[in-house]
């Protein structure tokens, strides 16, 4: 498998002190906003913050019975996805609600391509769905070594899912979106001996959240437990 090499741009002090479990960057008038999600049971919440400063500008706190996991922004809005819930919330960019969609099973990473929203199922599969109805599209399943492997944060960027296998925080991989295959990688692991994760941390929230930038092509890498915000280019 190729391994990917990658440079740090710049590093982004999470100042706000908000838990990070999914992040999307959008710019807009020369204003770079981070919409992220913090995850668990009572402490799920939507969050607005302005980068670089991470200054906290609007918070949604959810009732203690929900657990968000990840979102995307597409067509100016933010879906919100929820583990256990079976619902994905949808906002538009200045967090006013304006949908409920309801699906059956389990959710996790959550991105698009521009046309479908990908979710991942806290099993080993991808999800390809409709974002007015929540119709399943397509669905693959994604295995290493003839092995299911689940799948945490999920992105899009250059024609392929990246993602971060769940409970491994040091990896993200790259994903065919037509076959599934897992073509590349990347290794961070120098990113969390820098962030110095306990190692008893649970898998829910040692997991990464990544977000590519399509526009700076550049990948945002961060986690629940880190201090910072890391900008990468892959080379």
């Amino acid at each position: 498998m190729k391994k990917i090499p990658f440079k740090v741009l710049s590093e982004i002090k999470n100042s706000s002190s908000v838990k990070i479990g999914g992040l999307v960057l959008d710019e807009s008038n020369n204003i770079t906003t981070c919409y992220t999600v913090s995850g668990g049971y009572k402490t799920s919440a939507i969050n607005e913050t302005k980068i670089p400063s991470m200054e906290l500008i609007k918070k949604i706190q959810f009732p203690d019975t929900v657990f968000l996991t990840d979102l995307t922004l597409l067509n100016d809005k933010l879906y919100v996805l929820t583990m256990n819930e079976e619902k994905c919330y949808v906002y538009s960019k200045d967090l006013k609600s304006s949908n409920t969609i309801s699906f059956s099973g389990k959710g996790w990473g959550l991105t698009n391509n521009g046309e479908h929203l990908i979710m991942g199922d806290l099993r080993n599969n991808i999800v390809f769905r409709c974002p007015q109805s929540f119709e399943i599209i397509k669905t693959l399943s994604i295995t290493t070594n003839n092995k299911p492997l689940v799948l945490g944060s999920l992105t899009f960027g250059k024609g392929l899912i990246w993602a971060n296998p769940l409970g491994t925080p040091s990896k993200i991989i790259c994903i065919d979106p037509d076959r599934g295959d897992i073509t590349q990688e990347l290794n961070v692991s120098s990113l969390v001996d820098k962030e110095r994760i306990p190692n008893d941390s649970s898998i829910f929230y040692s997991s990464l959240a990544i977000f590519y930038d399509q526009i700076k092509e550049q990948i945002a890498v961060t986690s629940n437990q880190w201090e910072h915000i890391y900008m990468l280019s892959s080379q």
